[in-house]
């Protein structure tokens, strides 16, 4: 179930973060966030620790899928209905990924709309991008199709496949901070 890989990654994260820097997961402080993801106070740097939210209330997609003519795949419609989160980064095989966060503030609909496309015939939702060799115009897509993760490097149109489902390819990342 992809709510407890994604689960057990922050978890991940959260020890990587207390190992290393004694403190639990920080970003920069946002005051239109509520605080329902944040811990304590900013600090005299402008940083704050959050926490992953599960969300309770579960996002209707009917509306989005009639206006955008498709059905999204299950996958996705879990991922936006699973967690708000600030980060959810790591390396996976040599690869930096850096997933665009879920907050509360996120509307689900815009998103959908901004961040899908039609790629060599098929419908993919971007999640996020990778760093390799130090170019980040690589976006990290779900296929809307069958669920699979998928790089696309926007400069050469190439897209290779990461991760047979999301939540195998969750469950790998090593998050650092």
């Amino acid at each position: 179930m992809l709510k407890n890989v994604m689960n057990s990654y922050f978890n991940k994260l959260t020890n990587v973060w207390i190992e290393q820097r004694n403190i639990e997961p920080q970003v920069p402080f946002n005051p239109q966030m509520p605080n329902i993801i944040y811990n304590g106070e900013k600090d005299s740097f402008g940083y704050i620790t959050w926490k992953p939210v599960l969300q309770d209330k579960i996002y209707n997609f009917s509306d989005i899928e009639k206006n955008l003519n498709i059905k999204l795949h299950p996958l996705i419609k879990s991922y936006l209905n699973s967690y708000y989160f600030m980060e959810l980064s790591g390396e996976y095989q040599n690869l930096y990924l850096n997933f665009i966060p879920i907050t509360p503030i996120t509307k689900i609909d815009f998103f959908i709309k901004n961040h899908i496309s039609e790629i060599k015939n098929n419908i993919y939702l971007e999640i996020g991008y990778l760093q390799d060799s130090g170019n980040d115009e690589i976006n990290i897509l779900i296929n809307n199709h069958n669920g699979a993760v998928y790089s696309y490097d926007i400069d050469n149109s190439s897209l290779v496949l990461l991760n047979n489902n999301l939540e195998d390819l969750i469950s790998k990342i090593e998050p650092r901070c």
